[in-house]
C-alpha cells in the first residue's frame, strides 16, 4: 500500500518545506523528502522509486521551483504514473502544467489548511473497499516487457561486430540507431506500463553515460535478464521486498569481488589500446593518450567545440579542483550534468558567506559589467547561496558556486593558487562590500560537475605564475613530512600541468556536438581506466563469476550477446578459456585468444561497478511497482 506523500520542491524553499514536513507529521501524514537520501545514492533512481510508491505528490510552487529541472521531472513522472498531485502555491502565479488543478494558496507562508491535510491523510491511510494497486500483476509484467523490448534492440549493438537497430520514433518515423544511446533517444516509449519499462531503460543508459561513459548496452542486457528473473519469481508468488533484498545482496557480493583480477594501466601504449578498443577509432585514441601524456593521469582535460575543421589539441593555463558545484540548480547542461560559464568573473572568498547582504555588492558589480560570476569560497550557504541560485535559474545573473578544496591552511593555499592563475585578489567576507571589478579574476571557461571543477584558460600574469611554481618547488624540498610533501606536490602538478583542450570542428553544428559529446565519454573511460584499473575482457570477467543460476545467466548475458553478434558460439569461447591465464581474453573479431592489455579488450573497474549499481537500482525501482 502507498503510505507516504512525496514533496517536490526547490532547495531555495527549504525552510518552508521543513515546516511543512513537521506540520504534516504532527497530523499523521508520513512524508518523504530528498533530505532522506544517503551518501552514494543515485538521485534519479531513488526519486523515481519514491514517487512510484507514494500515495500523492505535493508540489510546492514558486518561480524557483518552476525553473528547476528536478521538479519538472518529478511532476512529469507522477503524472505518467497517474499519481494524485496536490499543488501548494507559495509564491508566483503557479505552474503552467498544473493550471487545471485546484491549488491551496499559502503565499503568506502559512501552513496548509486542515482540509488539505485531511485529504492527504486519507490518501495515505485508505479505508473501506481495497483500492487497486499502482501496478497490478498485469502492470509489472508490462513494465518488464517494455524494458525487454528496448533490450532486444540494444542487444544488436553489443560488441565490435555490432549490428544496427531500426527504431520506431514517436512521430512514426523509422530511425537507424547504432548504439544504446541512439535507441533510447528515439524509441517511442508510449504510455502505460510498457512506457514505464522503456523509461527504466532510458534512465539506466543515462546513469552509465554520466558515471562511466561506457557499458550502456551491457548494462541494459544484463538488467533485462535480472528483470526477467524477477518477473518469473513474482508470478510464482514471491514477495517483492524479499526479492529486492536477495537480488541486491547478490549484486553487492559480485561488486565486492571487483579487486579479483584487477590490472593497472602502466604505459601509454596500454592506455591507447584501451581507448582504441572502446571507441573503434585509432585517431581519437592518439589524441586522448597524447593529452594524458601532457597533463598526467590526474591532470585536467576538457573537450569542446573548435573553430576549425577536424581535431585539435592544445595546452592552456588552468587547473582542476576536487570539488563540484554547490547546487545542482547551477547545471546548464542536464545531459552531461554540468554547469558551464564562458568568461566569468572569478570571486575568491577566504571565509564562509551566508548573509546575502554581504554578497550583494559583488553581484551588482558583475551585473553592471554584463558578465557571469564564479564564486569559489571556503563555504557558501544560506541566503547567499539561494540568491545566486535564483538569479541563475531566472537568467538574471548566470552563476556557479564552488567550495574551495581542502581544509584550513591547505584551503587557503589553494585559494591563493587560483588567485595567481586568474589574477584575482582573495578577499574576506568583511571586504566583500567594497570589492571592485579589479578584485575579480578572469578565465575563458569554467566547467563544474558534481565532483570536479575545471578552470580553463586562466588569465593570470605569466611571471607571477612562474614565481608561484618556483616557490612551490622550494617549499616541497623543505616539507617537514611526507604528507606535506605529497599535498604540495599535488598543488604543484595542478598548477604546472595546466589543462589540455581537445577541440573538434565539424561540417555542421550537429556533427560538432555529437563528436564533442563522444569525446567527453571517451575521456571518462580513459580517466577511469588509468586511475581505477581495468578488468580483463570486462564482460568476460562478469561471465566467469560464480553465482546462483539466475545471476550466473544474467552475468553471462552481455558476453554471450557480444559473441553471438560476431557469429560465434559463446559456450565454445568460454570452454576454450578455462585453462587460460588471468590476462588472456577472447577476441571476437578474430575468434582467437589474446592478451587483455596489449589488445585493449578490457573494461574499467568503474564501468563494471556502475553496471552492477545501475542494475541494482533499476531492479529496485521495478520491484517497488510490483
Amino acid at each position: 500500500m502507498a503510505d507516504h506523500v512525496f514533496i517536490s520542491y526547490s532547495r531555495a524553499d527549504g525552510d518552508y518545506v521543513r515546516r511543512l514536513v513537521e506540520h504534516l507529521g504532527r497530523h499523521g501524514v508520513p512524508v518523504w523528502v530528498d533530505d532522506k537520501l544517503d551518501y552514494g545514492d543515485e538521485w534519479a533512481a531513488v526519486l523515481r522509486e519514491q514517487i512510484a510508491s507514494c500515495a500523492a505528490l505535493v508540489a510546492v510552487m514558486t518561480p524557483t521551483a518552476e525553473a528547476s529541472p528536478w521538479v519538472e521531472r518529478e511532476i512529469a513522472y507522477a503524472e505518467q504514473l497517474g499519481k494524485p498531485i496536490r499543488p501548494l502555491l507559495l509564491a508566483g502565479q503557479g505552474f503552467f502544467r498544473l493550471g487545471d488543478l485546484q491549488r491551496e494558496n499559502v503565499t503568506g507562508g502559512e501552513l496548509p489548511s486542515d482540509a488539505f491535510v485531511a485529504g492527504l491523510r486519507a490518501l495515505t491511510r485508505p479505508t473501506g473497499d481495497p483500492v487497486a494497486a499502482t501496478a497490478p500483476a498485469v502492470g509489472w509484467r508490462a513494465i518488464a516487457d517494455g524494458f525487454a523490448e528496448v533490450s532486444a534492440l540494444v542487444a544488436r549493438t553489443l560488441g565490435p561486430q555490432r549490428r544496427r537497430a531500426l527504431v520506431t520514433a514517436a512521430d512514426g518515423r523509422t530511425v537507424e540507431a547504432v548504439d544504446a544511446r541512439g535507441i533510447v533517444a528515439h524509441h517511442a516509449t508510449g504510455g502505460g506500463h510498457r512506457g514505464i519499462g522503456a523509461e527504466l531503460a532510458r534512465d539506466l543508459v543515462s546513469i552509465m553515460d554520466r558515471h562511466a561513459g561506457d557499458g550502456t548496452a551491457s548494462a541494459v542486457v544484463f538488467t533485462a535478464a535480472l528483470l526477467s528473473h524477477a518477473a518469473t519469481e513474482l508470478a510464482a508468488g514471491a514477495n517483492p521486498a524479499v526479492l529486492d533484498r536477495g537480488i541486491g545482496a547478490q549484486l553487492d557480493r559480485v561488486g565486492a569481488e571487483l579487486g579479483d583480477g584487477l590490472l593497472a594501466i602502466e604505459t601509454k601504449e596500454q592506455l591507447h589500446a584501451v581507448v582504441a578498443t572502446a571507441t573503434g577509432a585509432a585517431a581519437v585514441a592518439d589524441l586522448v593518450t597524447t593529452a594524458f601524456d601532457k597533463v598526467g593521469r590526474d591532470g585536467a582535460i576538457v573537450a569542446e567545440a573548435g573553430s576549425t575543421r577536424g581535431f585539435e589539441l592544445s595546452l592552456a593555463e588552468g587547473l582542476r579542483l576536487d570539488q563540484g558545484y554547490l547546487s545542482a540548480q547551477f547545471v546548464t547542461d542536464p545531459v552531461r550534468d554540468r554547469a558551464e560559464l564562458e568568461s566569468p568573473c572569478v570571486l575568491l572568498i577566504d571565509g564562509t558567506v551566508s548573509d546575502v547582504r554581504v554578497l550583494l555588492p559583488a553581484l551588482e558589480r558583475v551585473k553592471e559589467a554584463n558578465r557571469s560570476i564564479a564564486v569559489i569560497a571556503r563555504d557558501l550557504d544560506g541566503d547567499a547561496l539561494t540568491t545566486l541560485v535564483v538569479n541563475h535559474v531566472h537568467h538574471t545573473l548566470r552563476s556557479v558556486a564552488v567550495r574551495a578544496p581542502g581544509y584550513g591552511d591547505r584551503q587557503a593555499a589553494i585559494l591563493g593558487d587560483i588567485a595567481v592563475l586568474t589574477g584575482a585578489r582573495v578577499v574576506t567576507p568583511a571586504e566583500l562590500t567594497a570589492v571592485t571589478l579589479a578584485d575579480f579574476g578572469n578565465l575563458r571557461r569554467i566547467v563544474a560537475t558534481a565532483e570536479h571543477t575545471t578552470l580553463v584558460d586562466t588569465m593570470g600574469d605569466p611571471q607571477v605564475i612562474g614565481a608561484r611554481v618556483h616557490a612551490m618547488r622550494a617549499e616541497i624540498e623543505r616539507a617537514g613530512s611526507a604528507y606535506d610533501a605529497e599535498m604540495l606536490q599535488r598543488r604543484f602538478a595542478a598548477i604546472a600541468g595546466g589543462v589540455a583542450c581537445l577541440r573538434f570542428g565539424g561540417r555542421t553544428a550537429a556533427e560538432t556536438e555529437a563528436v564533442v559529446d563522444s569525446l567527453n565519454r571517451t575521456l571518462l573511460v580513459a580517466s577511469s581506466a588509468a586511475t581505477d584499473g581495468v578488468l580483463p575482457g570486462g564482460l568476460l570477467w562478469l561471465a566467469r563469476r560464480p553465482a546462483p543460476p539466475f545471476l550466473a545467466a544474467a552475468l553471462r548475458a552481455p558476453f554471450d550477446q557480444v559473441v553471438r553478434n560476431a557469429g560465434h558460439d559463446p559456450a565454445r569461447a568460454l570452454r576454450a578459456l578455462e585453462k587460460a591465464g588471468p590476462r588472456v581474453v577472447y577476441d571476437v573479431s578474430t575468434d582467437h585468444q589474446t592478451d587483455a592489455l596489449s589488445s585493449g579488450i578490457v573494461d574499467s573497474a568503474r564501468t563494471i561497478r556502475t553496471i552492477l549499481a545501475g542494475a541494482k537500482a533499476t531492479v529496485s525501482r521495478f520491484l517497488a511497482l510490483a
